[in-house]
């Protein structure tokens, strides 16, 4: 992924004027879409709340009871 920072607004907390990084798009149903940006904080607190999905999906596919209850639920 290329991490070039500019100066800009945190979509995330709101900070601006601070150096950000293009996450990805946002999409609005009746406006369209736009750039989602995040400062370093918040960059960090978004990579722990993935880190922390995929942990849990990984604990789930190891075990055969849980994954079986997670595919009846459609996980």
């Amino acid at each position: 992924m290329d991490r070039t920072w500019t100066v800009g607004f945190c979509w995330r907390c709101e900070d601006d004027d601070v150096p950000v990084l293009w996450i990805g798009p946002v999409q609005d149903a009746e406006v369209g879409d736009a750039g989602f940006l995040c400062c370093a904080p918040c960059v960090r607190r978004l990579e722990a709340l993935v880190s922390a999905h995929n942990r849990r999906r990984v604990v789930v596919n190891e075990n055969p009871v849980l994954s079986a209850l997670a595919r009846l639920n459609g996980a």
